[in-house]
């Protein structure tokens, strides 16, 4: 995301046309000629002879073309690659183009790359010399550049000023954003003699120099003055870490300080005619690098050329980083990155190369022994290996095993039973104690530091000296002895394929299997340590620590590459060197330690493989020794796959230089958020997915690179990135956010500062805070009016179970006055007039007839109790049906004739027992009314429902009064109004003398949810 760009040493050519065609025919021949002189094919990048190795990044990379014309490493550590067809940045794991530079220059090839202190990149180009800085569009500050040829240096000076010399326009130099041609050297003479320089360099102590034909001139002030001549034209110019120059004159490789002068070193071994150097670059290790046009690249260690393997013959640019790993950019064959091997395999003449090795071993006198799969025994004496064949060398007849003790004397576990002893001159047989058939092979063997041997067959364990031997035999179900060794104590440990630790006591072999000790895999290796550890690599349940009798048991989950662990060694730092499945691997016993005794959670694993020369290495085991350390403090392993491997130690833990880190793109919601937005990025709202591409610019072994990120709010801690080297997150709240992303390079040195994105979340309005508030109070108030209303709800439920209770009290009053009053008169009616036909005898059939009125009136009377508490008839068109019948017995017993006028369609209304109750008696007094006091001969009952009252009318034809005359004491007017009011209606009364009287009631329609029609509804 940020891109910053740092010095280069600018590199070859845009060529002709036939140059290049010529360079490539060249290259090929060359190239052909070595491949058919070889005596073996040998994978590409893998020469027997060389102890360096390449990768390469070219086009179905992502490199923009074959043809690297510049390598430099940006200030951010980031290596930037300009190609014929533009310019390419790599990240250490990512290979992109920029795309901030504009295609139509770039597309036309850039000839040279340079980064300035303040983080401008300048960029040589077709459209001339274009200055690029950070957040701005790219500018053309000079077009005074040739463009044929190419530009042999480009760089910055101390004080800003920027050099840079083209093979055919000679040098420019740009001061305060002027280029200026510097190309005229001055001899001092009489006349002075003008020269013309075509390469410049800047020395180890800043000054500026510059070489043409024949000349060798400094910067003097504003002008190139003449120091010394050269014995041919210039083709190379770099400085000396020791102080001075390196110059290449054609072949010759020429030194030059102030104190000495110019001093020819060697000649330079390249190839046939038509090959030239073509770069040269002297590295932090004062190695000097040559790179050619068609030779390919040469290294100057020492007094010594050694040709380096390439992915191609025509180097065109030289670059070291800050891990001094050399970048190499080629004509066709795209970049390179050139460093030492960790690993090799062995490929010595005469030696077992590419077969697998049981077991191997060194000696007293330095010589190494090998017993190869197939029982084939070799041995290295005075640098020569030779092939013991048995039984012309030795007795034999196949090797399992061998070791060697302090003495000079060699052991080779041999088939048959027995084991052979070579104390230098000769060879002895050693039987062992008779075994049971299928149990002779010897898979262990050791001499312990009293000088006993110590011999693992099947099933049983042998040790002491020839003739002297005591056999100890496994408990039940061991499984088969891979492994034995001696701890601090001077005790002997006995690892089995059934997962059991035993101790040799004695004349037994005691089980010290720890409890929690993995089953699964068996034990495969045993390693001793000086802190009175044994570690213990097992066939697939990772490393296991025994220590004072428990064990810690360590996995990939851990740190460790893989779980199986067949060889464990210490090199002679200290570290723990192992070998598996998936190749070998380097560990720290610090970082170990901690992880087992729970102070640590990870630990870290520096592993070798195909980037370090061993493809697809798979350690052996089931024999042991199976690793060696050597006298050069090499270490060698067994492998299955690339025969003896061998590890140089020296190479681990050479990287102090801390990996810059870098966080190199953001993507919300599959969207890029820009870079460069003064302050946090704000983004959002809605997050659901947040992908961060991570960088750490660490190139020496970029698999062994660490990353871990965090992410304030979200991460307890550090989470380790994938090998995608992305943090990636599912959702995210509104909020402010920190990002922090740390790195470690192969070498376990930790990145100096953190990179960190500061972003923020926006929320959805209704996220916002204020929306949050206003909610809080929406929410606070609803409440307090659901409270509110659910608290007036209760005390009117209890008001109206309240009422309902009143008006429950009041019906039965109401009811047993009407019993009393009605009934009960009735009866006691009944009951006189019983007494009295009793007491008159013959007389008593008199009061039969009254007798018979009376109790139909008591019927009707209970009748009329029994309509008004039903809650069947609590509707309108009961209580007219009963209305029409009442007024009609009433007006018929009094020769009145009666005039219903009610709707043809009775509305639904639900009405209380109160309601129907008061309007029948309010009607049937109007009735009465008018049958004893008007004197008419008819009636009219008028019923008229409206949506909100029910209006009736009684009118009769009688003679009238007028109402200011009738005195208020009357009861039957009184109680009909009392009866109007107490259902909240209204009663009215029209009269003229002999006009008859009309009584109109008004009556309101009872609520459902009334006292008296809940009380109706539920009244039995």
């Amino acid at each position: 995301m940020r891109y910053s760009w740092n010095t280069s040493l600018a590199a070859p050519p845009s060529m002709t046309f036939q140059y290049r065609c010529a360079s490539r025919l060249l290259t090929w021949l060359v190239a052909s000629g070595m491949c058919f002189a070889g005596s073996g094919l040998v994978a590409e990048g893998e020469p027997a002879e060389s102890s360096w190795l390449y990768h390469s990044w070219q086009t179905d990379d992502g490199l923009p073309n074959n043809d690297v014309t510049a390598v430099t490493q940006a200030h951010d550590g980031a290596m930037l690659f300009a190609t014929q067809s533009g310019l390419a940045r790599f990240d250490g794991w990512r290979l992109l183009e920029p795309a901030d530079l504009p295609k139509t220059w770039s597309s036309r090839g850039i000839g040279g790359v340079m980064s300035s202190r303040d983080g401008t990149l300048w960029l040589a180009t077709s459209v001339g010399l274009v200055a690029h800085r950070v957040g701005k569009e790219p500018q053309v500050v000079a077009q005074e550049l040739a463009r044929d040829g190419r530009l042999n240096a480009f760089f910055e000076q101390a004080d800003g000023t920027i050099w840079l010399s083209h093979e055919k326009a000679g040098v420019f130099r740009l001061r305060n954003g002027l280029l200026a041609n510097v190309t005229s050297v001055s001899r001092p003479g009489n006349p002075p003699v003008r020269y013309s320089a075509q390469m410049v360099a800047q020395d180890g102590r800043g000054a500026i120099w510059a070489a043409g034909r024949e000349i060798l001139a400094r910067w003097q002030g504003d002008t190139f003055e003449w120091v010394a001549d050269l014995p041919d034209a210039v083709t190379l110019l770099c400085k000396a870490k020791e102080g001075g120059l390196w110059i290449v004159c054609g072949r010759q490789l020429l030194r030059f300080t102030e104190a000495e002068g110019l001093k020819t070193v060697a000649t330079l071994p390249i190839g046939p005619p038509g090959t030239r150097p073509s770069a040269i670059l002297e590295d932090e290790h004062e190695r000097l690098w040559i790179g050619t046009f068609a030779d390919g690249l040469y290294l100057r260690e020492g007094s010594s050329f050694e040709k380096i393997p390439l992915s191609n013959y025509d180097v065109w640019s030289l670059c070291e980083d800050h891990e001094s790993n050399l970048w190499a950019g080629t004509g066709g064959g795209g970049v390179c990155l050139v460093r030492p091997r960790v690993l090799e395999t062995l490929r010595e003449e005469n030696a077992p190369t590419l077969q697998t090795a049981r077991s191997l071993c060194t000696d007293a006198r330095g010589d190494i022994w090998v017993a190869m799969q197939t029982g084939q025994l070799y041995t290295k004496r005075s640098g020569n290996w030779r092939h013991l064949r048995a039984p012309e060398n030795w007795p034999g007849p196949l090797a399992t095993c061998v070791t060697a003790d302090t003495l000079g004397n060699v052991w080779i576990g041999a088939s048959e039973n027995r084991v052979v002893r070579w104390d230098g001159s000769k060879y002895e047989i050693a039987p062992l104690p008779p075994a049971r058939e299928g149990q002779l092979r010897i898979r262990a063997i050791m001499v312990a530091r009293n000088g006993e041997v110590w011999i693992a067959q099947a099933e049983s364990v042998t040790h002491g000296e020839p003739g002297m031997w005591i056999s100890l035999q496994l408990p039940p179900d061991a499984g088969e002895i891979h492994a034995l060794a001696q701890d601090m104590e001077g005790r002997i440990w006995v690892g089995t394929l059934g997962s059991r630790l035993l101790l040799a006591q004695g004349d037994a072999l005691l089980d010290r299997t720890p409890p929690g000790f993995p089953g699964d895999g068996g034990i495969r290796t045993i390693l001793a340590t000086d802190d009175g550890c044994l570690w213990v690599g097992t066939g697939g349940d990772g490393l296991v620590r025994v220590k004072e009798g428990r064990c810690s048991v360590l996995t990939t989950a851990n740190g460790l590459r893989h779980n199986v662990v067949s060889q464990l060694i210490l090199d002679h730092k200290g570290r723990l060197w192992g070998a598996g499945d998936r190749g070998i691997f380097l560990l720290s016993l610090d970082e170990l330690n901690a992880v087992a005794d729970g102070r640590a959670e990870r630990f870290h694993t520096m592993a070798f493989g195909a980037s370090e020369g061993a493809p697809s290495l798979q350690a052996n085991s089931g024999y042991a020794p199976n690793t060696m350390l050597a006298p050069d403090n090499r270490l060698w392993f067994s492998s299955r796959s690339s025969g003896i491997v061998i590890a140089n130690p020296e190479l681990p833990g050479g990287n102090k230089s801390a990996p810059p880190v870098a966080i190199e793109e953001f993507v919300a919601n599959g969207k890029t958020v820009p870079d460069g937005i003064p302050g946090p990025a704000e983004i959002g709202p809605g997050i659901i997915s947040a992908r961060f591409q991570l960088s750490a610019k660490s190139y020496t072994a970029r698999e062994n690179v660490v990353l871990q990120h965090r992410l304030s709010g979200v991460d307890a801690g550090w989470v380790a990135s994938g090998r995608d080297r992305i943090a990636s997150y599912a959702s995210l709240d509104p909020g402010s956010y920190i990002l922090r992303v740390r790195a470690m390079n192969n070498d376990g040195v930790w990145s100096k500062r953190d990179a960190t994105l500061a972003f923020t979340v926006t929320p959805f309005f209704w996220q916002r805070t204020w929306f949050r508030v206003v909610a809080a109070i929406a929410a606070l108030s609803l409440a307090a009016l659901v409270a509110n209303t659910f608290t007036s709800w209760r005390v009117h439920r209890q008001n109206v179970l309240l009422r309902q209770e009143v008006a429950v009290r009041r019906e039965r009053a109401r009811i047993a006055r009407d019993v009393h009053d009605q009934i009960g008169a009735s009866l006691t009616e009944i009951s006189m007039l019983s007494d009295l036909a009793q007491a008159d005898g013959a007389a008593s059939t008199s009061y039969l007839p009254r007798l018979a009125r009376t109790a139909r009136k008591a019927a009707a009377e209970m009748d009329e109790i029994v309509w008004a508490i039903n809650p069947e008839h609590d509707n309108l068109a009961s209580l007219l049906d009963y209305i029409g019948q009442q007024a009609m017995d009433l007006t018929g017993a009094a020769g009145v004739r009666c005039r219903l006028d009610f709707p043809d369609e009775i509305p639904t209304k639900h009405l209380t027992a109160d309601f129907r109750h008061h309007l029948l008696l309010i009607v049937r007094e109007a009735v009465n009314n008018t049958i004893k006091h008007a004197s008419s001969n008819e009636v009219h009952i008028e019923v008229i429902p409206g949506d909100s009252e029910l209006r009736v009318t009684v009118t009769d034809n009688g003679q009238g009064f007028e109402p200011g005359a009738v005195t208020t004491g009357g009861d039957g007017l009184a109680n009909m109004n009392t009866r109007a009011t107490a259902l909240r209606g209204t009663l009215q009364i029209r009269s003229k003398p002999s006009a008859g009287t009309s009584i109109i009631v008004r009556l309101p329609w009872p609520s459902d949810d009334s006292p008296m029609a809940t009380t109706a509804s539920n009244h039995p």
